[in-house]
C-alpha cells in the first residue's frame, strides 16, 4: 500500500473510531442537540458577530440550513439575535446564558477527550507533531481548493 493510501486509510479509521466511541458520550451529555447545533453553538462562542453567511461558510452548510438551526436554537433559548447601531441590515447572533452553559458542557467534554488522548501525543516529539500539523493544514488547504466552484 502506498504511504498516501495508508495515511488516508488511517484517517478514515481514526474518524470512524472517534465517532463510535465519542458520539454516544456527546449525545448523552448534549441530549436534545444535533451535531450541527453543537457546531453552531461552538462557532458563535468563539467568533464575534456571527451571522448566517459566516456560519454557513464555517460549518459548510447552506444559508437555509443555518436559518433553520438558528430558529430552533432561538426557540430553545440558546441563541439571541442583535443588530449593530450603525448597520440595521445585518443580523448577528450571540449565546444566551443557557447557550453559554451548553457550550461549557461541550468544552468540558473536549477537555476530557484531550486528557484521555494525552498519553498518545506525549509519545511523539514536538517536531513530529509539527509535521502532523503541517500535513493536516496542507491537506485542509487542498480540500478548500477542491471545494471552490469550478470555472
Amino acid at each position: 500500500m502506498e504511504k498516501s493510501q495508508a495515511i488516508m486509510s488511517g484517517i478514515t479509521d481514526l474518524n470512524n473510531k472517534l465517532l463510535l466511541i465519542r458520539k454516544p458520550i456527546m449525545e448523552r451529555a448534549m441530549a436534545g442537540f444535533s451535531l450541527s447545533e453543537i457546531s453552531y453553538i461552538e462557532y458563535i462562542a468563539t467568533h464575534q458577530d456571527a451571522n448566517v453567511t459566516r456560519l454557513a461558510n464555517a460549518l459548510y452548510m447552506t444559508r437555509g440550513a443555518i436559518s433553520k438551526i438558528t430558529k430552533k436554537l432561538q426557540q430553545k433559548g440558546i441563541v439571541a439575535s442583535y443588530q449593530k447601531p450603525d448597520n440595521k441590515k445585518e443580523i448577528y447572533f450571540t449565546l444566551t446564558d443557557e447557550g453559554r452553559r451548553i457550550d461549557a458542557i461541550h468544552n468540558d467534554l473536549h477537555d476530557k477527550f484531550i486528557t484521555s488522548d494525552k498519553a498518545v501525543f506525549e509519545q511523539f516529539s514536538s517536531e513530529a507533531l509539527d509535521t502532523v500539523i503541517a500535513f493536516v493544514t496542507a491537506y485542509n488547504q487542498h480540500l478548500d481548493q477542491e471545494m471552490l466552484p469550478k470555472k
